[in-house]
């Protein structure tokens, strides 16, 4: 006979919770290590920090991969959408 766990609300909240913690602590422990880092090998790459928000020429650790520095940002639409394009504002 199988028998089925009820998942409660609470479960799913709880579970969650601790999930959000993992994840800080292993964002705190990864700021840590990028902080012990050197930096001694740096790549200047194209770096997309969120959909749409690419950064042209960022300088990233090929160790760590922290984002060192970067120059002014370019957006998706400035990729395709040309002076007097239809959606040209």
């Amino acid at each position: 006979m199988k028998i089925m766990k009820e998942i409660t609300d609470e479960f799913i909240k709880v579970s969650v919770e601790k999930c959000y913690k993992q994840i800080r602590e292993t964002n705190e422990e990864l700021d840590r290590l990028r902080d012990l880092c050197p930096h001694n090998e740096v790549k200047k790459e194209d770096y997309m920090w969120a959909p749409g928000h690419i950064v042209n020429n960022a300088s990233i650790c090929q160790i760590c991969g922290k984002v060192i520095s970067t120059e002014e940002g370019m957006y998706w639409q400035d990729y395709i959408i040309k002076e007097g394009d239809e959606y040209d504002n």
